[in-house]
């Protein structure tokens, strides 16, 4: 809802954890699948813990530049480069899709705002596909990794935790 009611506002991965956080588990651990943003959200603010550098610049430095994707971009605004096609959403709880082509990405930050053309994309599929991207994996797969996501963990629990106690009072 807070979308489609301001889709050219900017949203920070916090703000994006506080929707999701917000909300009652959908059912127990290990009872279900739904499919979210979040664990890419989080994904993207562990990145930015451990590299110490913020996602759009790991990207362009570990991803775009070695794979010399010129023509993709992880943009930090509603900034959409031309010629592009004219995007579609139904988030609209009723109604036909309407137009979100220059909607602000920062709606989906490290869970799909990056912006490709099909020409990069059939440079980035095979690197994903055969491992060449696996050195990034490297870098968030040693020590620091475990507690980046356990402070992560931490300060989103405790403002979970924060807002039962107000609720509550």
């Amino acid at each position: 809802d807070a979308i489609t009611a301001d889709p050219y506002r900017e949203y920070s991965p916090a703000e994006l954890l506080g929707f999701a956080f917000a909300e009652p588990p959908v059912f127990p651990p290990g009872e279900g699948l739904q499919y979210s943003n979040t664990n890419t959200i989080l994904l993207g603010l562990l990145v930015e813990k451990i590299s110490g550098i913020r996602l759009g610049d790991y990207l362009r430095e570990n991803v775009l530049a070695p794979l010399r994707l010129s023509h993709t971009s992880f943009p930090s605004g509603a900034e959409f480069p031309a010629p592009h096609a004219q995007g579609y959403t139904e988030l609209a709880d009723d109604g036909p899709p309407i137009t979100a082509t220059d909607w602000n990405t920062s709606w989906s930050w490290s869970a799909g705002a990056m912006i490709s053309t099909l020409a990069d994309l059939h440079t980035w599929a095979p690197a994903v596909a055969t491992g060449a991207l696996l050195s990034l994996v490297d870098v968030l797969v040693d020590g620091e990794f475990v507690e980046a996501l356990r402070d992560i963990s931490l300060r989103f629990r405790g403002s979970r935790n924060q807002r039962r106690k107000a609720e509550e009072h």
